[in-house]
């Protein structure tokens, strides 16, 4: 199989704290950093954050009415998108506008995902569906295949492909005749009797019904 990037040894890489810690006032869900490495976005409550690399911040995006859960820069760099428990998806642009709300997901929306040539993105959703937008608006297609929430989606470099994981212990992969090219089933360490288990009123997290992950935010 041909690699799609060259291999790199990181296992030689020492990392370090470069320089600065970013003090938030709440959980950050998100971050992403801008394709020049200049800038950062970061998702916390149901605000977004522009940083510079060297500290400072430098914007603050209101709009979303629940906790953002996912925020990714377009590869241009002149804009991003973020996806909330409110059900939308809303594309900004750095300077600071609201340039586009897109709606169809029928659950919170949990991942969104730039394709390389910034023409449309992809959203991941509770309602266990993923979406393909434009994003001058209109929504592409949908595709089924998840029996449980979405948890995270991502083009392949190229464009071409996509993959989704998914709380039904899966991970698709999706061509570009719009049909899943490949399904991996990844055994869940809830299954696992070695893996402790946490539980809220005697259920896993896995059991708690959608309405109770909408009021995230109001506990944050």
């Amino acid at each position: 199989m041909t690699r799609l990037v060259p291999k790199r040894k990181f296992s030689t890489i020492k990392y370090k704290l470069l320089a600065h810690t970013f003090k938030n006032k709440s959980m950050v869900f998100s971050v992403n950093f801008s394709p020049d490495g200049l800038y950062f976005i970061s998702a916390s409550g149901d605000t977004i954050k522009l940083w510079s690399i060297d500290g400072p911040l430098i914007r603050i995006f209101t709009g979303h009415t629940s906790l953002v859960t996912s925020v990714n820069f377009s590869p241009d760099g002149s804009s991003f998108i973020s996806g909330s428990l409110d059900k939308t998806i809303k594309l900004w642009s750095i300077a600071g506008h609201l340039i586009r709300t897109f709606t169809g997901h029928a659950g919170s929306v949990t991942s969104v995902n730039f394709s390389p040539d910034c023409s449309s993105f992809i959203s991941g959703s509770h309602d266990k569906t993923i979406k393909l937008w434009s994003i001058d608006g209109p929504l592409i297609r949908t595709f089924t295949g998840h029996t449980y929430y979405v948890s995270s989606v991502n083009f392949s470099p190229n464009g071409l492909s996509f993959i989704s994981g998914s709380w039904d212990d899966t991970i698709k992969l999706w061509g570009p005749s719009h049909i899943v090219l490949r399904t991996k089933l990844i055994k869940s360490a809830l299954k696992d009797k070695k893996v402790t288990r946490h539980k809220t009123n005697s259920r896993t997290l896995r059991d708690l019904p959608p309405e109770l992950f909408d009021k995230i935010s109001e506990y944050l």
